[in-house]
């Protein structure tokens, strides 16, 4: 196949791909619309927030130990996780939060997760454009910010996914 029969069935597939999200919401469709933006090209601002996530969300909660929560980091190869409640997600915690109480020189040991996080979760919905979700990221000063669509996670968008998205650079994963 030539490069330009590829970009062109990136193209169909990204528009198929819109309008079956609308019509049904449908998971599996904003998998679909995700893979024909990777194989199509770079990411628009005004694309939804959604097609730029790239990697699974993981979870911890509230009273997870701090070494916990250094360990799941690391294992699992992420910048954050998210902390949750039996209510839903109640914060983030990104490797500079542990970090920062490290180097502050904050009781780690004696510490868990809901010790870490901000007062305020800021979050933002799948449909959300890539411009609305970066401008929270810099009103809030976060890197980090989940994806909640009826109260569920549907996933954490990071400042680098947002590069990546914006300038088509592959995710290690890809």
């Amino acid at each position: 196949m030539t490069e330009t029969t590829l970009s062109e069935i990136a193209r169909l597939l990204a528009d198929l791909a819109d309008r079956v999200t609308f019509l049904t919401r449908d998971p599996i469709a904003s998998r679909l619309a995700s893979r024909a933006r990777e194989l199509g090209g770079r990411l628009r601002p005004g694309d939804p927030a959604r097609w730029a996530l790239h990697e699974q969300t993981v979870t911890v909660e509230v009273d997870v130990p701090v070494a916990v929560v250094a360990e799941t980091l690391v294992n699992e190869g992420t910048g954050a996780v998210v902390v949750v409640a039996s209510h839903g997600p109640v914060g983030v915690v990104a490797e500079r939060d542990v970090v920062a109480a490290v180097a502050a020189g904050r009781p780690i040991a004696d510490m868990d997760a809901a010790d870490l996080i901000s007062p305020t979760l800021v979050t933002a919905k799948p449909d959300d454009t890539i411009a609305c979700v970066a401008a929270l990221m810099a009103q809030h000063h976060v890197r980090h910010i989940p994806l909640i669509d009826a109260g569920r996670i549907v996933g954490v968008l990071s400042a680098l996914d947002l590069v990546r998205a914006l300038a088509r650079e592959p995710a290690p994963s890809d």
